[in-house]
């Protein structure tokens, strides 16, 4: 009884202690008491030809900073010959798009890493020799499975403006797995 009758003086204790702390900030802190204005509800209605005029200048708008999606015509990885000489190579060509002064292209391997590559023509052309990534043939059988490589083509123009990124296009090899 005595241990209980202790452990309810301690609760008391603090309870009054933690309200002899909060009390005194409530009695400086002053009421502030603010007469704001009534604000209207305000609406406005659009007639059908003035919300036709800002669809139609909307997209008209849209047409002007987005370019055409560029659609890739081929992708292939060749690989080195026999012959002396021989290199390989990975050629990539897209149709032209209206107005674009650039396309950046990016090339994702099956297993999964990637590099960009700009330029200001139709085509990628990049030889094994000059530049790493290209070494070895870009698909992957991966647990029996062939594993396609890809490659994707997004166009830009002036003014920062930019089409969305192609359909990714797998990239053929000209060797078969064995």
């Amino acid at each position: 009884m005595r241990k209980r009758m202790t452990r309810v003086a301690a609760a008391l204790l603090a309870g009054t202690m933690m309200m002899a702390m909060v009390v005194p900030a409530y009695a400086v802190t002053p009421s502030i008491k603010i007469n704001m204005p009534k604000i209207p509800t305000i609406h406005v209605e659009l007639s059908d030809e003035t919300k036709e005029a800002v669809s139609k200048a909307a997209q008209e708008s849209i047409k002007k900073t987005v370019l055409d999606k560029p659609v890739i015509t081929g992708a292939t990885y060749h690989h080195k010959g026999t012959y002396y000489g021989e290199t390989s190579y990975l050629k990539v060509e897209w149709d032209a798009v209206e107005n674009a002064t650039s396309y950046e292209v990016e090339v994702t391997k099956s297993d999964g890493t990637s590099k960009k590559y700009t330029v200001t023509d139709t085509d990628l052309f990049v030889k094994e020799k000059s530049d790493e990534f290209i070494t070895g043939c870009p698909k992957q059988k991966i647990n029996g499975t062939v594993v396609d490589a890809t490659v994707t083509v997004r166009a830009h123009g002036a003014d920062d403006t930019r089409s969305l990124w192609s359909d990714a296009k797998s990239i053929s090899c000209n060797r078969l797995f064995h």
